[in-house]
């Protein structure tokens, strides 16, 4: 747990913000601004210190996507054009501008060997703006985030270019100042003499203005880089409750101060407020970069939603008791508890094939055509997409399929003999700047050729060991390889619905599962065991499996969890709990053999203690070897057998 720190309340004087009366009764000689107008005027130049290109800022989605957990890995495989992300709260006598500043990475105090790197980081200013009756009201003060602190300075202590102040980003750590000084010890660690921020130690670092278009620097020292202002309330704010974009969604709980409904009462009603709290991020400290509502010198939140609560008048009042009121806040209604898309499960990539034909029967030599269709069910893009035919060869080509894109195409051929066969389908997946390659295999289609005789049974596939007897066992429910092409109930396909591992089902039929240590956990699971199985009972499970680890020297190990309260989306997948719902989820491990053949492996489930019969799902959980070893490996699954013991 990081330490909190003590917020730091800030007073207001007449100098920052209790107008006179002659302010307020000015009379207006110009249109109004917009406030994205207003964001506009009041834009910061932005004074980045650089020593590499992960000093360079850019939007959260620079890769395409809203996942948090691959901006690290994906940081150098795309450009980085600068985006600013803006909010702003207008009240009576005020606009509260927040200006924040996303890096894919935070590489950490190098002085410290790197220590605190983490994936994402989201730190930034807020400017104080009073309004004096003039278009576009002065500067009153300016708030920066610098790690767990929010330093602030008044008005004069700030550089401006026109109406744009000034504010230095460090590199490495990208704290954010209001001058060329850094005030928190540890970035001097690698700052320039005399804790200077900009330029970096090495004499390098990139200047972003407001320009309306966004650019990616030409180097580490370019000195006019443009910027665009991307609004944090339709992007980051309006993800809050999503997976992958933050880790959670119910870690944001520390009592979310909302104004009273009373309105002879100017105190306050303390709620629990439950959506994301940090970004999701895997390298480094894990999901340690912070959103602005839940930055660490706040303590619930008042910072970011509720300004008129936090600042006070000369004599101890909040704004909002000495009288001052919102005109626009679009946070403050939007604190509903956690929904029930608030759970994990990894971003899916696949291809759907789909053959068929357009007769069942025909006479010698006369003509069918097949049809394939091939549809890409996945979250991302499926490149050199090739189509064969087990009979017929090659049939097609295709450069790129975009998710919930169909290709479809149609080949005739001439049969003399009743023919049964198959489609697939090679493609190539890029994803966190890994490539993978992958075959999908479609149904099995036959055609009745009148007279001829049938064609030869295909070669016998190795048959499984013999099972050990169990006395007074029934099975209750079987996944087999035999069904794996086809949307039966026992089709093993089931187990790939809901996953986080990179699993299949491969040309033979046998679900096929990659085990990676650094996409640890390699999670597979049942499909909703409720709806499938009503009022049945099971106590134990039995999997015919080949274990194809890299190094046979370490041991396996295997868990399997059950979920009695787990949710599935409309496509049937198992949203796997983390954060949200935890106790539901229980884990029995189980050793696994080291074999070159296929081997049964039971595992009693009523052994522990915590088993319940009646669960809605089962997730398989699969390490080929000791983590910190990083051993990847390989396992097969012919089949999976839910038993009842009596």
């Amino acid at each position: 747990m990081r330490q909190k720190t003590v917020l730091i309340i800030i007073f207001v004087t007449i100098l920052f913000g209790i107008l006179s009366w002659n302010e307020l009764s000015m009379p207006k000689l110009f249109a109004s601004p917009t406030l994205r107008e207003i964001a506009e005027y009041w834009s910061p130049v932005i004074y980045q210190s650089t020593q590499s290109e992960q000093d360079y800022i850019t939007n959260f989605d620079f890769d395409g996507n809203w996942i948090g957990y691959d901006n690290w890995e994906n940081w150098q495989c795309y450009s980085k054009p600068c985006f600013v992300y803006y909010s702003i709260i207008e009240s009576t006598n005020h606009y509260w501008i927040n200006y924040n500043f996303f890096h894919p990475r935070d590489p950490g105090n190098p002085a410290w060997g790197n220590a605190y790197a983490h994936e994402n980081d989201f730190e930034g200013c807020r400017f104080v703006i009073i309004k004096d009756g003039s278009q576009w009201g002065r500067l009153g003060w300016v708030e920066t985030q610098a790690h767990y602190f929010n330093e602030v300075y008044q008005s004069f202590d700030i550089d401006t270019e026109g109406s744009h102040p000034i504010v230095y980003v460090c590199p490495f750590k990208h704290a954010v100042y209001g001058t060329n000084i850094a005030t928190q010890s540890w970035d001097c660690d690698y700052l320039g003499p005399g804790c200077r921020v900009f330029p970096s130690a090495i004499g390098t670092g990139v200047i972003y203005r407001y320009k309306g278009y966004a650019r990616e620097p030409w180097g580490l020292n370019d000195r006019d880089v443009g910027y665009d202002l991307v609004p944090l309330e339709n992007t980051i704010w309006a993800r809050r409750f999503d997976f992958p974009t933050f880790s959670n969604c119910d870690s944001f709980i520390k009592g979310f101060v909302k104004l009273s409904q009373d309105p002879n009462h100017c105190g306050v009603v303390i709620q629990n407020a439950q959506f994301g709290a940090n970004f999701s991020g895997d390298n480094g400290r894990k999901c340690d970069a912070d959103p602005p509502w839940n930055y660490e010198f706040d303590t619930n939140g008042r910072w970011f939603i509720e300004p008129l609560l936090l600042y006070n008048t000369p004599d101890n009042r909040s704004l909002y008791c000495a009288g001052e009121r919102y005109i626009f806040n679009p946070f403050r209604n939007s604190t509903s508890s956690c929904p029930p898309s608030c759970i994990q499960y990894s971003p899916e990539f696949g291809l759907q094939v789909i053959k068929s034909s357009d007769k069942t029967q025909i006479n010698p030599d006369e003509s069918v055509t097949y049809t394939y269709k091939i549809i890409n069910i996945g979250e991302f893009t499926s490149t050199n997409i090739n189509i064969y035919d087990d009979k017929l060869g090659f049939i097609g080509n295709k450069s790129i399929l975009y998710p919930n894109e169909t290709w479809i195409l149609a080949q005739p051929m001439a049969l003399n003999q009743t023919t049964t066969n198959q489609a697939f389908v090679t493609c190539n997946f890029y994803v966190s700047c890994r490539e993978y390659e992958r075959t999908y295999f479609s149904n099995f289609v036959t055609v009745e050729v009148i007279g001829s005789p049938p064609p030869p049974p295909p070669p016998p596939e190795e048959p499984p060991p013999p099972e050990e007897p169990l006395p007074e066992a029934q099975a209750v429910m079987y996944w087999d390889r035999e069904h794996s092409f086809s949307k039966n109930e026992h089709s093993l396909a089931n187990w790939t619905l809901g996953k986080t591992a990179d699993a299949y089902i491969n040309k033979k039929g046998y679900l096929e599962i990659n085990v990676d240590p650094l996409e640890y956990p390699n999670v597979i699971s049942s499909p909703d065991l409720k709806a499938l199985l009503p009022g049945k009972k099971f106590d134990a499970i039995k999997m015919l499996y080949m274990d194809q680890a890299n190094n046979p020297k370490e041991t396996r190990q295997g868990a399997i969890g059950w979920v009695d309260d787990a949710l599935f989306d409309e496509k049937g997948r198992l949203k796997r709990k983390e954060e949200c719902g935890k106790s539901g989820e229980l884990v029995m491990k189980f050793p696994l053999d080291k074999s070159s053949t296929y081997k049964w492996k039971l595992v009693v489930l009523k052994d522990n203690l915590n088993w319940e019969s009646d669960k809605q799902a089962i997730v398989l959980t699969f390490t080929p070897a000791y983590l910190e070893n990083m051993t990847r490996g390989k396992f097969l699954i012919r089949a999976i057998k839910l038993i009842k013991i009596n």
